[in-house]
C-alpha cells in the first residue's frame, strides 16, 4: 500500500510503501510503534496549537513545581528534581499529561 500525505504548510511528503504484513499487524493490535523525538514536531491540534518542545515543557514544569524558570537544566533533570522534591511521579506525570492534552 502506498501512503502519501500533506506535510508542513501543505507541501506533499514522499510516498511511503507500507508492507501488507505491517498493515495487518496494526489492524490486529500486534504492533508497538516507536517514534523518534521529532515525531510530533509538525503536529497541531484542531485549534492550530503545537505541542511544546523539550525546553518549553521544562519551563512549564519548572514554573509549576519550583515557581521559577530553570533554564540551565534539561527537561529530564527538572522532572527528576520535581519528583525527588516531594511532588512524586504521579503529580509530575499528570502535569505533563495536562500540558500535552490541554
Amino acid at each position: 500500500m502506498l501512503c502519501q500525505d500533506q506535510g508542513y504548510q501543505g507541501t506533499m511528503m514522499a510516498k511511503i510503501e507500507i508492507p501488507a504484513p505491517l498493515i495487518e499487524a496494526v489492524k490486529h493490535s500486534r504492533v508497538i510503534p516507536f517514534l523518534g523525538a521529532g515525531a510530533s514536531k509538525e503536529a497541531i491540534d484542531p485549534s492550530g496549537n503545537s505541542p511544546p518542545d523539550a525546553n518549553q515543557l521544562r519551563d512549564i514544569l519548572a514554573q509549576r513545581f519550583f515557581g521559577k524558570p530553570i533554564p540551565n537544566r534539561d527537561l529530564m533533570t527538572v522532572a527528576e528534581m520535581a519528583i525527588r522534591n516531594g511532588s512524586g511521579e504521579s503529580l509530575v506525570f499528570e502535569e505533563v499529561r495536562k500540558v500535552l492534552v490541554h
